[in-house]
C-alpha cells in the first residue's frame, strides 16, 4: 500500500511532489514510512511556517522543561554544540 500526499498549512501548497522510487519489498522490515527529501522539506517548512514551529526558550522555560532547575541557558553550555554563539558572542552571555 502507498500514500502519496503532504502536509501543508491551509492555503499553502509545495506543489507537485512525485513520490521516488524505493525499494519496499527487498527488505525484511514490512512496517515503515517512508517520504521524499522534498515532501519532507515541505511538511517541516509548513510546520515552521506556523505555531507549531515556533521555539522561545529561555533560561526558566529550559529549566521547567526538564523539570530541573541547574540548566543554563548561556553561550558557554550550549558550546559544544553550537560553538559560533560562543565564538561572536563570547563566553558565558545569556542566549
Amino acid at each position: 500500500m502507498k500514500f502519496v500526499g503532504e502536509i501543508t498549512k491551509p492555503g499553502e501548497s509545495c506543489g507537485l511532489l512525485e513520490p521516488d522510487q524505493f525499494d519496499f519489498l527487498g527488505t525484511e522490515v514490512m512496517s515503515q514510512a517512508v517520504m521524499t527529501e522534498a515532501a519532507l522539506s515541505c511538511a517541516l517548512n509548513s510546520m515552521a511556517n506556523s505555531e507549531i514551529g515556533y521555539v522561545n526558550l529561555n533560561e526558566e522555560r529550559l529549566n521547567k522543561f526538564f523539570n530541573v532547575n541547574n540548566l543554563k541557558f548561556d553561550t558557554s553550555s550550549f558550546a559544544k554544540h553550537i560553538p559560533l554563539f560562543k565564538q561572536k558572542l563570547g563566553a558565558n552571555k545569556p542566549l
